[in-house]
């Protein structure tokens, strides 16, 4: 498992994200995040929401207890890359599942602090 490490330590790499919370429900204490990832870190988005106790709905490996839909709260809404042959820029789009919005009331809090993280993980 990868844990957070405060300074850079032997084997630790250096991991950025920014994420901004799209929509929060008090009563169920639930978010939903909209992440940019400048690194990608292996369990990286998971690793940085449980240090700062914000664990991903359904990731029973870094410790979250919750799960109202039956899976890791985990989705790609956009990937976009430069292809590394061709060097041309390809970005693709899925929705968002119906099952992630369904979790909150139609009256949720709309919360939008810019936020980020910058944090050396360590990998085992």
């Amino acid at each position: 498992m990868s844990k957070v490490v405060e300074k850079e330590i032997e084997g630790s790499k250096f991991a950025k994200l920014d994420y901004e919370v799209l929509k929060y429900d008090k009563d169920l204490n639930l978010s939903v995040l909209k992440i940019n990832l400048h690194t990608g870190r292996k369990n990286q988005i998971r690793v940085h929401m449980k240090d700062i106790g914000h664990n991903v709905v359904g990731d029973d490996k870094y410790g979250s207890t919750k799960n109202p839909i039956n899976r890791l709260g985990l989705h790609a809404y956009e990937l976009e890359f430069i292809h590394p042959v061709n060097k041309k820029k390809y970005t693709f789009k899925a929705p968002i599942p119906e099952r992630f919005n369904d979790v909150f009331k139609d009256d949720f809090v709309e919360y939008k602090p810019p936020l980020k993280t910058n944090k050396n993980v360590k990998n085992k």
